[in-house]
């Protein structure tokens, strides 16, 4: 009876494998796809169930095209593999003008060393009108391989403040773009 179809509907995103959910519910809407798998299943609509599975797969491919291409950067983006040389010139030079800004911005009392690595404090040494977002400069650090964890946590805690620290190499590199005081990591101007 219906209240039996009912419990196996409620059952049914169990049974589907994830994948020929994601298939049919490519936005986790309950989309004319998905409502009309459950219709064909149950028998709730007339007889054009196969017809309509058609029509509501046509449309759900038109969707995941039309989403393709509003996000298609941001899929590029993801499918990409993090390989620096796939990266159009522009944007890697962005990336380094921007750690630079972030550098040059820093007050010498927040130049702090760890071994060879260049500790920020997070996310305040990045809060600034000419930069992205934090979230989106640790990312896409991150994917550089610029930033080197600490106990496998990027942002750790250091004397009472969030911290990242950046790898050696890069931190190297950074020296050229620190505030002409605190290069060494001594002070000596006090």
């Amino acid at each position: 009876g219906p209240e039996y179809t009912a419990i196996n509907l409620l059952l049914l995103p169990l049974l589907t494998p994830q994948a020929f959910r994601n298939a049919l519910q490519p936005d986790n809407s309950n989309d004319a796809l998905w409502q009309t798998f459950i219709g064909a299943l149950t028998g709730q609509k007339s007889g054009h169930g196969v017809s309509q599975i058609i029509d509501a797969v046509e449309q759900a491919r038109l969707k995941s095209i039309k989403l393709h291409f509003e996000n298609g950067k941001a899929l590029n983006q993801i499918t990409k593999p993090s390989k620096t040389e796939d990266q159009p010139t522009e944007e890697k030079d962005n990336e380094l003008g921007w750690l630079e800004l972030v550098i040059g911005n820093l007050h010498a009392e927040d130049i702090k060393w760890a071994k060879d690595s260049l500790l920020l404090p997070w996310p305040d040494a990045v809060k600034s009108r000419e930069t992205p977002e934090p979230d989106i400069l640790l990312k896409q650090w991150n994917q550089r391989g610029w930033i080197r964890p600490v106990g496998n946590q990027i942002i750790f805690r250091r004397n009472g403040r969030l911290v990242i620290a950046l790898q050696p190499v890069i931190s190297e590199q950074c020296k050229q773009w620190l505030p002409t005081k605190n290069i060494t990591g001594t002070q000596h101007d006090q």
